[in-house]
């Protein structure tokens, strides 16, 4: 699996998302998290660190307030290195929707079409935001 991560362009289709072309470095804010202790699942006594390397992580990165806290990177990952992703992306759009919704900006109410008119005729033209959000939408919907 670790390798598939890696290099899942080799087994499957896959998709380039390219960063910008003139990406922002963010600023740092250096912290030692490794021993920082915690209860596992089992209610065992951890450390970041321990986590870190028995679960097979490839890499770790904490920000804060806009600043890179931690960057922790294994089995061949870097910083500029492609990797599958997963859920990850859910898990910032849903961020994201729901800072959007505090600062009044998102209704998660509102038609998808409100904010994206292109995917009318596309299976998410009777969605709401929501929907999306909640990761509720499929073809029979």
């Amino acid at each position: 699996m670790e390798w598939s991560y890696r290099n899942v362009r080799e087994v499957l289709p896959t998709a380039n998302i390219a960063r910008s072309s003139t990406p922002v470095a963010l600023p740092r804010s250096p912290r030692y998290l490794d021993e920082i202790p915690f209860a596992d699942l089992k209610g065992e006594k951890r450390t970041v660190a321990d986590a870190l390397r028995s679960t097979h992580v490839d890499g770790f990165l904490v920000l804060h307030r806009g600043r890179t806290v931690t960057e922790w990177y294994a089995h061949g990952l870097a910083p500029d290195a492609q990797h599958l992703i997963f859920s990850v992306s859910k898990s910032i759009a849903g961020t994201v929707g729901g800072i959007l919704t505090g600062q009044g900006r998102l209704d998660p109410e509102a038609p998808v079409v409100r904010y994206l008119p292109e995917l009318k005729a596309s299976v998410y033209g009777g969605c709401t935001v929501r929907h999306l959000l909640d990761m509720s939408v499929s073809e029979a919907d």
